[in-house]
């Protein structure tokens, strides 16, 4: 009698908790996103739709999607729709650009540059970069070095606008000065473009700055 009633006290402790278990969608998106909640539609080449825990509904095309997955909530007073990033995700980029001087000291030049850092918040990169400014009429090169934080606006579509901004130094190895350059512009898959002001200010010499276009190439998950 007593096993008995143990055995139907463990029967019904176990379908109490599997009761209490559910199970949510799970969505992992290129840029590090991880995005928690139902999956009311998905098309193969098309876009996927995802309801969160509040209601709202988020639209991705399938090339940004990189896994979906099930996951089991324990425990159902605790939220099973959430945004957060589950890992710091690697990005980089290379990029090739052309600045027009705005000022009667600087000439026009083409620019190299590579960054790499991560996504410290699904909508939030930090990194560092180095870059090769040539100008060609001047023959002369300088070497920028700075760091990067860009913060990317959330779109149910697949143009993502951001603004970011560069700090560090520049140099020509002669001489050391402040390199600067705040930016705007969007992304389309793994392609960046942006409009930004480039400033690179020796202290030796009087250059300034000038309106700068990039087109760049995001390497990364």
């Amino acid at each position: 009698m007593k096993r008995s009633i143990l055995l139907v006290i463990g029967v019904l402790f176990c379908t109490m908790t599997a009761m209490a278990q559910s199970y949510c969608d799970v969505v992992y998106l290129h840029n590090g996103s991880v995005i928690r909640g139902q999956v009311v539609e998905h098309t193969i080449g098309g876009k996927l739709r995802v309801q969160t825990a509040d209601g709202s509904l988020f639209v991705y095309e399938s090339d940004e999607v990189r896994l979906i997955e099930k996951e089991l909530v324990k425990n159902s007073r605790r939220p099973q729709y959430n945004y957060e990033l589950n890992k710091s995700v690697y990005r980089g980029y290379v990029e090739l650009s052309g600045t027009i001087p705005t000022g009667r000291y600087w000439a026009p030049h083409i620019d190299f540059a590579t960054g790499h850092g991560a996504y410290i918040h699904p909508y939030i990169y930090a990194g560092g970069g180095i870059g090769l400014s040539a100008f060609y009429e001047e023959e002369g090169v300088l070497i920028p070095i700075y760091g990067e934080v860009r913060g990317i606006l959330p779109t149910n579509v697949g143009v993502k606008p951001y603004i970011g901004m560069r700090l560090g130094v520049s140099t020509d190895f002669g001489s050391v000065g402040l390199y600067v350059s705040p930016s705007i512009g969007f992304s389309v898959r793994r392609f960046d473009l942006s409009l930004a002001y480039t400033g690179q200010f020796l202290y030796s010499e009087n250059i300034g700055g000038g309106l700068t276009l990039r087109l760049g190439i995001r390497l990364g998950k």
